[in-house]
């Protein structure tokens, strides 16, 4: 009789696990953003880093220093979502673009949510 109920215990209690309410959808981020951009000057034969100003507000990434014209750029930069240029996924440290384009950078969220960030190339001199 103590192996029934046991049995009938243990039964009870692995249909309460596998009837979690784990089938419920699992709710999805929709957090996106760009925290930091650089362009590193060991990683693209620089003379300095070419560090970049993310504007929140107006979605836009300012790099102050010329930007060279005449080769690609890998970018690295620290992200929430998966960033694209196009439809080119962008791997921190190993993509490289032409950004004297001004490219328009894609964060997407886990949610499919998205936001764009514009690259813009200040060209002022910077004051010492």
């Amino acid at each position: 009789m103590n192996k029934i109920i046991r049995l009938f215990i243990l039964s009870l209690v692995l249909c309460l696990f596998a009837c979690s309410d784990d089938d419920e959808k699992e709710v999805l981020s929709s957090e996106k953003k760009i925290v930091a951009y650089v362009i590193r000057a060991h990683a693209n034969d620089l003379e300095n880093d070419i560090r970049g100003t993310v504007d929140e507000k107006l979605k836009t990434i300012t790099l102050k220093k010329e930007v060279p014209s005449n080769k690609k750029l890998v970018a690295t930069f620290d992200a929430v979502g998966d960033v694209f240029i196009g439809s080119t996924k962008q791997v921190s440290g190993e993509t490289a673009n032409d950004l004297a384009e001004c490219p328009t950078y894609k964060v997407v969220a886990k949610d499919g949510s998205s936001i764009e960030y514009k690259l813009v190339i200040d060209c002022e001199e910077e004051e010492e």
